[in-house]
């Protein structure tokens, strides 16, 4: 499990650095092997990531951020976190992207990999493949949020069977989480309570299997409705759901017994 968060929009300097921390903050329990984040600063892309804790990250962060940030923390599965490569942001041919999910994918030839994880093996298909047809040959689970590598005009929001969460903040922009709570906690902390209640929001949970792209420069949304079907139904026993185990021809002994399979 890895968590995700990000702002986009006309917020003030201040604004950001609050959100920032308290989304990183707020995320911290999905995952304490790596935290990064991915921002575009006059015209030039910046990715930073560390094989920290959020809370150890926050202090040594540059809290200097543009129009939009996509902040992660990992919970490492394939890929050591010391090999910082391994850690999101993954930065890819084309995109940059932050994935919360588990794909069982296999690698694609001719595709040159500068990690060891799944994360990058869902990018090389919506690289190579393009992204409805990419992410249509998706084995797994994933939530993700991608952008161009160098002056993203676009971010691109992606779920199927994992959580995101958005939330619209009149006047400013748009805020996302991977859960409700972790929204709330850190609109509450970035923007104080108003008369003891909480700052006017609008909150959503992104519908699933829907490529959803934000325009950058008018902050304009469109879902496009491009729906994708990816190739087999993840569903998580744990949450009282059966499986499609069809997947697991992927997967050895060792690893199904690890999730609990049988």
């Amino acid at each position: 499990m890895c968590g995700l968060a990000g702002f986009i929009g006309n917020f003030s300097y201040n604004e950001k650095v609050r959100m920032s921390e308290s989304l990183l903050m707020a995320i911290q329990e999905r995952g304490r092997d790596a935290t990064g984040y991915f921002t575009v600063l006059h015209g030039k892309s910046k990715v930073v990531k560390l094989h920290l804790p959020a809370e150890e990250f926050i202090p040594q962060m540059d809290e200097d951020f543009g129009r939009f940030a996509m902040l992660h923390v990992r919970a490492a599965t394939h890929g050591e976190p010391e090999d910082n490569r391994n850690n999101h942001p993954i930065i890819g041919r084309k995109y940059i992207l932050t994935h919360n999910g588990i794909v069982y994918n296999r690698e694609l030839k001719g595709y040159q990999y500068n990690s060891q994880t799944d994360s990058e093996i869902l990018l090389s298909y919506i690289e190579e493949k393009g992204m409805v047809n990419g992410l249509e040959k998706m084995d797994g689970s994933a939530a993700i949020v991608f952008a161009e590598k160098y002056n993203p005009k676009e971010i691109y929001f992606f779920r199927h069977n994992n959580p995101i969460c958005m939330s619209f903040v009149p006047g400013k922009g748009i805020v996302y989480a991977s859960t409700e709570e972790e929204l709330i906690s850190s609109l509450g902390y970035s923007f104080g309570l108003i008369g003891g209640f909480f700052p006017p929001a609008y909150m959503v949970e992104l519908p699933e299997d829907v490529i959803l792209k934000v325009t950058l420069n008018k902050l304009k949304m469109t879902t496009e409705k491009i729906e994708v079907k990816p190739v087999h139904k993840y569903f998580d026993r744990f949450d009282g759901f059966e499986s499609d185990y069809s997947y697991q021809r992927y997967l050895d002994k060792k690893e199904r017994n690890r999730w609990g399979y049988p």
